[in-house]
């Protein structure tokens, strides 16, 4: 996991309430060496969480951060060419790119499943976001 990620606790989060609460957002600013990061919460504290394949005490919030960009793909909300962070592609539609404001902002068919690229050239994830 990269410094400079922005991070939310994931599934596997056993940290108790270190970064503020639940949807609470921070930083990654180190890696420790042991598969573990340390993570600056925009609430104060700190903690140090796990990092490694399989596990899930983070989930990536956005990774424009560390300056990720979908370069030549172009946003259908905004009509912004090269999307920066979080890329999402409708899987009913073909063709159908958002950015992150694009997609949280509804400006597709919520009922629609999309897939969420974090970074260029990796496995994207599905489902929905209508409720989640």
């Amino acid at each position: 996991m990269l410094r400079g990620l922005r991070v939310v606790r994931g599934p596997d989060w056993k940290h108790d309430n270190q970064d503020g609460g639940h949807d609470h957002v921070g930083t990654v600013v180190a890696e420790q060496g042991d598969n573990t990061v340390k993570v600056n919460w925009d609430m104060g504290d700190s903690s140090i969480c796990k990092a490694e394949d399989g596990n899930h005490e983070l989930k990536i919030f956005d990774s424009a951060s560390i300056g990720v960009t979908h370069p030549n793909i172009a946003c259908v909300g905004c009509e912004e060419v090269c999307i920066l962070g979080t890329l999402w592609k409708c899987s009913t539609c073909q063709n159908t790119n958002l950015c992150s404001l694009c997609y949280h902002d509804d400006k597709h068919d919520a009922t629609h499943t999309f897939l969420r690229i974090d970074f260029p050239g990796t496995e994207p994830r599905s489902g929905k976001r209508r409720n989640s």
